[in-house]
């Protein structure tokens, strides 16, 4: 499993292997999962389509910024929360 850096800014999210950062859209997210391990989370997101880090994103959050991101950008979600309650 290789760790990333990832950064959410309002129009797409940033993911870096240190040595060069690619942008992709919120759209192309297929689904995210958080693994809680007590000490840190997990995240990983899926992707629709393979890019050039792969089609999977795993990264540890800063927590406080992670979430206050996602509750403050629930526009940007809304299709994950579409398919799951499809």
């Amino acid at each position: 499993m290789k760790l990333l850096r990832v950064d959410m800014g309002p129009e797409k999210f940033y993911a870096s292997n240190y040595m060069k950062t690619y942008a992709y859209d919120y759209s192309n997210i297929q689904k995210i999962d958080e693994q809680n391990y007590g000490i840190f989370k997990l995240i990983v997101i899926h992707l629709n389509s393979k890019g050039s880090l792969g089609n999977r994103i795993t990264f540890i959050p800063s927590y406080k910024n992670y979430e206050f991101f996602i509750n403050g950008h629930k526009e940007l979600f809304e299709h994950l929360i579409d398919k799951e309650n499809a």
